[in-house]
């Protein structure tokens, strides 16, 4: 599963979040 990474890069895209 690529939840880990997703969430990393999620944030990293999302800093607004």
């Amino acid at each position: 599963m690529a939840a880990g990474w997703q969430q990393a890069f999620a944030a990293a895209e999302d800093p607004g979040r």
